[in-house]
């Protein structure tokens, strides 16, 4: 294996179990299918911008496990983060609520089922901003 892949993972590693991005993971896995077991959520889902916001919610904190991880150097003084790579972590944090809210508002006959989805990622958003920004700024509390 190549010492970039043995780095690759042990960062990501780090910020699924030091990081604890593990729990949000494991908290929304069984939600993400377990939903479409229900009739009229699947009847949602057939508007594509509902499709969208069901797609996107996690998604949007997801992706910052890796992105943090691309950035943990920064925790060493000589490896600080380009300004630039908080962008994702700040369009993760003001963007997550508005997507939820439309998935609710889309949510039609269901809203019920979309407001637990919604709760479901809110772990997973909340964390996945405050470890983002921990390992981009390189200023671990």
């Amino acid at each position: 294996m190549s010492d970039w892949f043995k780095i690759a993972a042990a960062s990501v590693g780090f910020m699924l179990f030091n990081a604890d991005m593990i729990y949000p993971l494991l908290f929304v896995a069984p939600v993400i299918p377990g939903l479409l077991l229900f009739s009229q959520f699947r009847r949602v889902l057939r508007d594509p911008w509902a499709r969208a916001a069901y797609v996107a919610m996690p998604l949007m904190w997801m992706i910052l496990i890796p992105w943090g991880a691309a950035f943990l150097g920064a925790m060493d003084v000589r490896h600080a983060s380009p300004i630039w790579a908080i962008t994702p972590v700040f369009i993760d944090l003001i963007g997550f609520p508005p997507v939820a809210a439309a998935f609710v508002v889309r949510g039609r006959g269901a809203r019920l089922l979309a407001i637990v989805y919604a709760l479901f990622n809110v772990p997973g958003w909340f964390l996945g901003w405050v470890t983002g920004a921990m390992a981009v700024s390189g200023d671990w509390i």
